[in-house]
């Protein structure tokens, strides 16, 4: 097994996905909202007046039917933002889609959102091709992209769902990285696998793994892997059906398997998914650990035994 790690201060440079937004500063990982009446009509806004709209970023942990009023705000004024205002809205964009899917995923809501949930990972495949192709990309698919999103926002879901709360990703919120640092890492990750045409199963491990891996999957589709594609799971929780099904299919063939997440501190996350994989049938030496690494700690602790 391999590993593709990235450390913070290093070098820079079908489908089943998930995780939320943080608040932050101008070029990070922060997610930045606003009352879409206070921008309607405004081409340019200064710096000022662009952050002053984000006063609900005091209090970021939000429910589902919160984050896609957040969405709605931000598909409204994105066209009228200047270029760096773009930027940083589809940051936003990315981390919104991302907590939704993670939310609902965790909601336990069951077979009712199964079918939503596999179109919402479309749409966030949408979001992440835009954020690595950046905002001039965006003239001409962000009438795609925002129809996909508010159908989908507009197809009921139950109060289980609508209720539950995101859980912020330690990795944007604790961990000072940004959206910049998984593509980096997925950059590096890249350099490790091999022929462009063989299969690649980005697996993240929930809350993290749900906006790393479809971020990972972006970057390697924009750098010519034809076959590549993402799941998101908490292990705890076991695997559906269909995500179950995907991994099976890596028993045969040369297909390849990233397994991503935010940095390993203990490994208590990481290695149940590991043992998961290899009771599917997935060979160890087929897997790359795609991580950020902290400098300052040694993973795994236990020697060698998954290294």
């Amino acid at each position: 097994m391999g590993s593709a790690a990235e450390s913070r201060s290093g070098p820079g440079g079908d489908h089943a996905r998930d995780a939320g937004p943080a608040a932050g500063a101008r070029g990070g990982s922060g997610a930045v909202a606003a009352d879409a009446s206070t921008a309607r009509g405004a081409r340019a806004l200064s710096e000022q007046q662009f952050y002053s709209l984000y006063a609900w970023c005091l209090n970021p942990v939000l429910s589902v039917r919160e984050l896609f009023d957040r969405l709605r705000e931000e598909l409204g004024r994105f066209e009228r933002l200047g270029s760096w205002q773009q930027e940083e809205s589809l940051v936003n964009l990315y981390l919104f889609v991302c907590a939704i899917g993670c939310a609902v995923a965790d909601s336990s809501a069951g077979r009712a959102v199964v079918r939503w949930r596999r179109a919402w990972d479309g749409a966030v495949d949408l979001v992440c091709d835009l954020l690595v192709a950046g905002p001039p990309a965006a003239a001409g698919r962000w009438a795609a992209l925002r129809a996909a999103l508010e159908e989908l926002m507009n197809i009921p879901l139950p109060m289980k769902a609508l209720g539950e709360t995101m859980r912020p990703p330690e990795a944007f919120r604790d961990q000072d990285l940004a959206h910049q640092d998984v593509i980096a890492l997925a950059r590096r990750l890249a350099r490790t696998l091999p022929e462009r045409e063989t299969p690649v199963l980005i697996v993240g491990v929930r809350t993290a793994g749900a906006y790393f891996a479809p971020l990972v999957r972006a970057l390697l589709a924009a750098e010519g892997w034809a076959r590549v594609s993402w799941i998101a799971v908490r292990p705890e929780l076991g695997l559906s059906r269909w995500e179950a099904r995907q991994l099976r299919r890596l028993r045969h063939g040369d297909a390849r398997v990233a397994l991503v997440d935010d940095h390993a501190d203990t490994g208590l996350t990481v290695r149940p998914m590991l043992e998961r994989l290899a009771r599917y049938g997935v060979r160890l030496d087929r897997v790359t650990l795609a991580m950020p690494l902290h400098r300052a700690g040694q993973w795994p602790p236990e020697g060698d035994r998954w290294a």
